[in-house]
């Protein structure tokens, strides 16, 4: 129990201690990190990323070994003024069909890709 208790508190104090930016557009990102304002990042897209970078031509970054595999929904919507709404409800039907019946997966399979965690 003391062992749990003190990896918290470090945890808590090194978490604290962080100074971090919330950024959620990878050209800003690759910008901000190419200029230093900041020595590590975290990003979910990888080719994305990469992608932004290669547009700066930035190349002096690199990898640390840690990886952790995460699936993420992927969620479709309109807004409510657009003047689609009228296909909402046809829209969410066919994808939810086409979930069901594994077409969204075989779509990715079919270009070599993991197919998205199905949430339906």
């Amino acid at each position: 129990m003391a062992i749990k208790y003190e990896l918290i508190s470090y945890l808590r104090y090194a978490l604290q201690s962080l100074n971090y930016i919330l950024l959620l557009d990878d050209r800003n990102m690759s910008s901000m990190f190419a200029a230093h304002r900041f020595d590590v990042m975290v990003v979910l897209d990888k080719d994305s990323i990469e992608s932004a970078f290669k547009q700066i031509n930035f190349t002096d970054f690199a990898y640390a070994d840690y990886r952790h595999k995460q699936n993420i929904g992927i969620f479709y919507g309109l807004s409510k003024l657009s003047a689609n709404t009228k296909v909402n409800a046809e829209l969410s039907r066919v994808l939810l069909d086409m979930s069901q019946s594994g077409r969204i997966t075989q779509i990715y399979q079919d270009d070599k890709l993991e197919a998205p965690l199905r949430l339906f």
